[in-house]
């Protein structure tokens, strides 16, 4: 205990020496005529000899009131400190208009600070009506709440946008009548779209001009939305419970009364929001070969760490694709590279940020390729396309052409390597011994030859019916290959494996991000089996498409409750229940049931 006290004096002690200055005033955004409210200004240190500015039309009724707070925190043996000190004065606001309050001044230490300035608009006031006739009366009925006087709105940062384009929807109540408490909050069902939330840290109210009226208003939540197909999306209704606090008129009435809060009582109200349309186009036609539905602002860089090398030796070639959009939904690319190169999976770096903004950062693929032979190869560009909203165009990105020189490298000069399917079928010709045969062996006759012999004559049909096999084999595969959704059809269970691979590897090390690479298996897996582009791709598309293939409805249950956790995972203060194991192994027995399912 005494070591404690001692660290807290003496961080205490430095704290004045360490921490910035903060002096900042704080007040109403919108008031009416008639109506006192507080100007207050914060200091994050003693302060003395205040100066306050100019206050205009406003009439001063009290003041400075000062208060002082401190906040002491330790965190993992970190600690903080915060005091605050508080000048609090009354104003009246008697003229309409939007006013300025200059900033204020204070000295700290021998050293003059100025605060903010602070905008307040003035609005007609109310009348207010006199209910002195009316106190001895008895008490009052419960007033009727209009929906002027509280209500709740929906309010969209744009209602036109391109299939693929985020939006930001906004929940905000609006109320003129004493709200004391919220209660159940029920969000809007946003389909048709892929919904990201940005929930405020705390609800706080503030007061705004509405056409003119004065409201306390509050952010309940707010969504970063995209949608994923075109046409007139409804966003349905919000509700959420409003707990009113109303005065009562009884015949008896005592300051005892008032100070206790006797004659106030609180009514229970449920509030909806109306719903609102989203107008979503469609992309335009006459999209780049490439095209895979990203869209937003983006661009493309390329980098290659060597491109003087020695065979065997790795090579580390990233490519970026940054700005704003939706950057997690572009997968790794398709790189012709040079058959003499051994080249692996790529790494992908996912630093994508969700804002306000909407989703904006970059995301990289990192590729390590191995050269097995000496020589000079040609590494080609790579394109990758993307639709701007902004221009209403298709855009297309082109990265650098690398030439790698590569050599022969240490211990290589008397031996060629040749890859062939694996890693394993490596041969190394020129050091090998061929070992003295000691055991018997026959000899044929020179003039003993194939030629006019039975095995000489059947050759010929054979190797016509051989020819003919392989080149049917031939045009068959070349049918299937050029046929798109078999390839994807095909590639779907082993894609889908890679990223759970992925995923397991993050579920280790106990990294979050394994929630968002589950999600980006099961999105990839079923965009493929069920061939569903990108752009339509949401979990109404995958329901239909299992069900056309008549899949049992518990598989596609099971496939809600996985793409739920992993969602409520990614956003969650503490981790969901069954944590990341059962989460991986239920993805993995799914996908493999569905497998055998649409495969029979």
């Amino acid at each position: 205990m005494y070591k404690l006290l001692t660290t807290i004096l003496i961080a205490t002690f430095f704290a004045g020496f360490t921490q910035t200055v903060s002096f900042k005033a704080l007040g109403p955004g919108a008031v009416s005529t008639g109506d006192a409210f507080y100007l207050q200004y914060q200091v994050n240190a003693q302060g003395s000899n205040l100066k306050l500015p100019d206050i205009g039309s406003f009439e001063m009724l009290g003041g400075p009131s000062t208060s002082q707070s401190s906040n002491i925190q330790i965190v993992n043996g970190n600690m903080t400190q915060t005091v605050t000190f508080t000048y609090t004065y009354t104003l009246k606001a008697s003229k309409e208009g939007k006013f300025t309050i200059p900033g204020a001044k204070i000295t700290v230490s021998g050293k003059e600070y100025t605060s903010n300035s602070v905008v307040i608009e003035v609005v007609k006031g109310t009348p207010k009506t006199n209910n002195q006739n009316n106190s001895n009366q008895g008490t009052t009925a419960s007033p009727e709440i209009s929906g002027s006087d509280l209500y709740m709105s929906v309010i969209l940062s744009k209602s036109k946008l391109y299939q693929g384009e985020h939006l930001v929807a906004t929940v905000k109540i609006f109320s003129k009548v004493n709200l004391v408490d919220l209660g159940k909050f029920n969000a809007p069902k946003f389909n048709g779209f892929l919904k990201h939330d940005l929930s405020p840290d705390q609800i706080q109210l503030k007061r705004e001009n509405v056409n003119g009226q004065i409201y306390n208003t509050a952010i309940i939540q707010q969504f970063i939305l995209i949608p994923q197909k075109a046409g007139k999306l409804t966003i349905d209704p919000a509700d959420i419970e409003c707990i009113v606090q109303y005065k009562v008129n009884s015949g008896r009435t005592s300051l005892m009364d008032e100070f206790f809060g006797r004659n106030m009582k609180n009514v229970q109200k449920t509030i909806y929001s109306s719903p609102v349309t989203v107008d979503v186009k469609a992309l335009p036609g006459g999209a780049p070969d490439d095209f895979n539905g990203a869209v937003g602002q983006l661009k493309l860089e390329s980098n290659i760490d060597n491109t003087d090398i020695s065979t065997n030796d790795a090579i580390t070639l990233t490519y970026t694709v940054s700005g704003q959009g939706n950057l997690r939904l572009i997968d790794p690319f398709e790189i012709d590279f040079p058959v003499d190169f051994e080249k692996y999976d790529p790494k992908v770096v996912d630093n994508v940020n969700i804002t306000m903004s909407g989703s904006s950062g970059s995301k990289s693929f990192e590729y390590v390729i191995i050269p097995r032979h000496a020589g000079k190869f040609t590494i080609p560009a790579v394109t990758f396309s993307y639709f701007d909203p902004a221009s209403g165009t298709y855009k297309t990105l082109k990265s650098e052409e690398y030439t790698i020189n590569v050599k022969k490298g240490s211990g290589d000069e008397e031996a060629t390597v040749i890859t062939g399917v694996s890693k394993e079928d490596v041969k190394y010709l020129g050091k090998d011994i061929r070992f003295i045969k000691i055991e018997d062996y026959s000899l044929s006759k020179k003039d003993s030859f194939i030629y006019g012999s039975a095995s000489y004559f059947l050759s010929f049909p054979a190797a016509l019916l051989a020819f003919i096999v392989i080149l049917f084999l031939k045009k068959n595969q070349l049918k299937k290959r050029s046929d798109i959704v078999y390839v994807k059809n095909k590639k779907a269970r082993k894609m889908a494996m890679q990223r759970l691979n992925n995923a397991r590897a993050l579920m280790q090390s106990g990294n979050e991000q394994f929630y968002d690479e589950v999600l980006k298996s099961v999105w990839g897996y079923f965009s493929f089996k069920l061939n569903i582009p990108l752009s339509d791709l949401n979990k109404d598309a995958v329901i239909n498409g299992l069900t056309t293939k008549n899949i049992d409805g518990q598989y596609v249950s099971k496939l809600s409750e996985i793409l739920d956790k992993c969602e409520y995972a990614r956003y969650a203060p503490t981790s969901v229940g069954g944590g990341m194991q059962e989460i991986y192994n239920e993805t993995l027995k799914l996908i493999s049931e569905i497998e055998g399912k649409i495969n029979k």
